[in-house]
């Protein structure tokens, strides 16, 4: 006898929260828009099969990995300025193979759905030709399919509360023979697989760099230097794969780490002085000034929500 679906609801005030919601993921988010983070994720499990939704209110550059050993079909609402591996997100979803990293820079008022198979219920995939991350854009259903797990989302906890055991036991079926449809057309000949563009290979690099250097004020001439390329091919890059200057991406990487410190009581008891100094802000008026007007809140104002 199948098990009960479950249905819930999280909802997050940070970036860094959200990141654990999607349960086996590997994530690293980090806030890039400013504005209050408010973000929720939504979760039907069928043990199976899970469907996920996702949304967020400001730009979050996403490090993101599935767990292995699934397939997730994402289907993405439109949005604006939002990248995937560096390109500009186009079309209705892709496949995303668990254990392969992604990199993602989502627009603000992002909304997005994770559904989620084992692999060995989908044996018409061929992975070989569809690689690991694979464009939906060219499967004849691709619209339809998203807009049917989409009414499945917003029916759910009705229908719970109404036959749990018989949507149990016939819409998961139902969800893989769809996803075993699509993979099928995918699988029939040389569709588009999503490879990451040179400037985000540049990106990707950098970013490396940035995070093994976090705790120095790393400037942008020493990481053009450290991955061998002039500084305007390191700005260019940025500024096409994820949108913002090498500049801004340092010093939100070190606005990220001073939050991430500020949000743990034992961390957060060292103050916000020191905190701030340890991840390369000197000048703390002018820390504080950055911090405020990204997170939309005083440094000390968070110190507070922790400690009381």
């Amino acid at each position: 006898m199948p098990a009960l679906p479950s249905f819930s609801i999280s909802a997050f005030a940070d970036a860094s929260e959200q990141e654990h919601g999607l349960i086996g993921w590997d994530q690293r988010y980090t806030q890039i828009s400013p504005g209050r983070f408010e973000g929720t994720v939504t979760r039907l499990d069928f043990g199976r099969v899970s469907i996920s939704e996702e949304r967020l209110n400001v730009s979050v550059a996403e490090v993101t990995t599935p767990p292995r050993g699934k397939v997730v079909l994402v289907l993405p609402a439109p949005a604006e300025d939002s990248r995937i591996n560096g390109n500009k997100r186009e079309g209705p979803g892709f496949l995303h193979l668990g254990g392969h990293e992604i990199n993602v820079l989502t627009a603000s008022n992002t909304q997005g759905y994770y559904v989620t198979l084992d692999d060995q219920d989908l044996p018409t995939l061929d992975k070989r030709k569809t690689g690991p991350l694979c464009s939906i854009e060219a499967y004849p259903g691709a619209y339809e399919l998203g807009a049917w797990i989409t009414s499945i989302m917003s029916v759910a906890p009705e229908s719970l509360q109404r036959s749990p055991r018989e949507l149990g036991a016939a819409l998961p079926e139902h969800i893989i023979d769809r996803v075993s449809e699509l993979c099928t057309f995918l699988s029939s000949a040389d569709r588009k697989s999503l490879t990451e563009s040179y400037a985000h290979a540049v990106v990707r690099k950098a970013r490396r760099i940035i995070v093994a250097r976090s705790q120095s004020q790393l400037t942008v001439t020493e990481l053009a230097q450290a991955i061998d390329l002039p500084e305007h091919v390191v700005r260019s890059a940025f500024m096409q794969a994820v949108g913002v200057s090498p500049l801004v991406w340092l010093r939100q990487h070190r606005l990220d780490q001073v939050r991430r410190a500020l949000l743990k009581p034992e961390e957060a008891r060292k103050g916000v002085a020191q905190i701030a100094m340890e991840n390369g802000f000197f000048h703390l008026g002018r820390f504080a000034a950055y911090y405020t007007q990204t997170f939309h809140e005083l440094p000390v104002e968070t110190i507070r929500s922790v400690l009381g």
